[in-house]
């Protein structure tokens, strides 16, 4: 399995079953609004992700054919660079205040 496939792998998940991707939405929305650890890369990481579900929700509704998703070459490494390092910040800030 090479690199690529590895980073892309959720998002193809992601695409086959569409709900899946409000799963990061409310686990970042969590970390980020109901915790004192949630900072601003973390809410703008779940605003990302929000963004990004109702983009899917909409190619799957007007779209249901497209299986070349080009959109995703995009998408995707910006949603995983914001995600860690939302995790990053997260858990500094956690492990910080212990």
């Amino acid at each position: 399995m090479d690199p690529l496939e590895i980073l892309f792998s959720p998002f193809v998940a992601m695409t086959a079953h569409p709900w899946a991707v409000y799963v990061p939405v409310v686990v970042l929305g969590l970390m980020g609004w109901a915790t004192p650890w949630g900072g601003t890369v973390v809410k703008v990481a779940a605003a990302l992700w929000l963004a990004y579900a109702l983009w899917e929700t909409a190619v799957q509704i007007m779209t249901p054919e497209a299986n070349i998703r080009v959109d995703l070459l995009v998408i995707a490494p910006i949603l995983i660079v914001v995600s860690l390092a939302a995790l990053a910040m997260f858990l500094r800030k956690a492990f910080a205040r212990v």
